[in-house]
């Protein structure tokens, strides 16, 4: 199979907000989360997030398993702590006082470079990276979107990955 004839192909990566189960509260607790989950986990700029990246798949069959057990495997392992996970595009029960940027060398330069900005970025969202072999297909892939959202209050940023020929 050559390059200009590879199907298209999918991935998504979603950011989760931990609350704290008995307060229901914002938990700055990612750090102790992804030290009990595989490298499909990882960190976002704030420490009450979680991001998962899926598996690049070629099927919506294959998408939809991958999601599902993501995120069950992250529900799961969050109870486990006394953490819930929530998707939506902010979480009003939050205390801004008590969230901390994540400590890597990115996410502190950010916080060097915005303050504030950096402080308050309390939101989480979707990136959905679809591979296609032909540049000129890319502006009708934002059309499909509207059809990938998983909720109605998720962030939704559509990120389209094209392989260069």
């Amino acid at each position: 199979m050559t390059l200009s004839t590879m199907p298209r192909t999918v991935g998504i990566e979603e950011e989760f907000h931990l609350v704290d189960l008995t307060t229901r509260r914002l938990a700055p607790r990612a750090p102790e989360l992804l030290g009990l989950l595989s490298d499909g986990y990882v960190a976002e700029l704030q420490s009450c997030v979680v991001e998962t990246n899926g598996s690049v798949v070629s099927t919506l069959a294959e998408l939809r398993a991958d999601l599902t057990e993501r995120r069950r495997v992250l529900v799961d392992t969050a109870a486990t702590l006394g953490l819930g996970v929530v998707a939506a595009g902010a979480v009003p029960l939050s205390v801004p006082s008590e969230m901390h940027v994540t400590q890597t060398s990115r996410y502190q330069q950010i916080l060097a470079d915005y303050q504030l900005l950096a402080r308050e970025q309390l939101i989480c969202g979707t990136q959905i990276h679809v591979g296609i072999d032909d540049r000129d297909e890319c502006p009708g892939g934002r059309s499909g979107s509207r059809l990938c959202s998983h909720s109605a209050c998720l962030e939704r940023e559509f990120a389209v990955l094209v392989r260069r020929i």
